[in-house]
């Protein structure tokens, strides 16, 4: 499975998607990832004092972050948080919303809580027009290639779920916002 960060373009990090006090902090997102990592995430975790080669590996044409025991370079088995998280890749922002080459954008089932983010379906929008921008900043930097096809199909069938599960749900919260406490 394929991750993907970074946005180009951006004078900071856009916030975190997906976000829940449910969190288990459990690190199925830190595990084994795949994370290709943009410029301009290198350039910010670089701003930290980190060096490149201490976070970064080279694989498939573009950085991607580093493993260590399994896991993210960045994560904290103590605490089960990651040790850069206010500047984190714009990949993981956009975490459990991954793209996959073969499959195309889906909620990974890795994470315990996907299938309780599709109750906002508006979050879920966003999230996928920041994941669309990732994916052209990688193939503007890398040269990277991806069936545009296989994004729109998938993605439009994300969308349809989780309006599904809306109009299933009384009291749900597709179309609100929460961490900005919009309708």
């Amino acid at each position: 499975m394929v991750c993907i960060a970074g946005a180009p373009g951006l004078l900071r990090p856009p916030r975190g998607f997906f976000t829940s006090p449910l969190c288990l902090t459990c690190g199925a997102c830190c595990r084994g990832t795949e994370m290709p990592l943009l410029l301009e995430d290198v350039e910010r975790l670089e701003r930290l004092g980190l060096k490149r080669e201490d976070f970064a590996v080279e694989g498939e044409g573009f950085p991607r972050l580093r493993n260590v025991g399994g896991y993210c370079v960045f994560y904290d088995a103590r605490s089960g948080r990651c040790r850069v998280y206010s500047a984190r890749p714009i990949g993981c922002r956009l975490y459990p919303l991954v793209f996959d080459e073969e499959r195309g954008v889906l909620l990974d089932p890795e994470c315990p809580l996907a299938d309780f983010f599709l109750r906002d379906c508006r979050e879920l929008e966003e999230a996928l027009r920041l994941l669309r921008r990732v994916l052209e900043g990688l193939r503007a930097e890398y040269g990277y290639r991806y069936s545009e096809r296989l994004l729109e199909k998938s993605a439009e069938e994300l969308l349809s779920r989780c309006r599904q599960l809306a109009a299933l749900q009384p009291g749900s919260t597709a179309g609100f916002t929460h961490a900005r406490g919009e309708r």
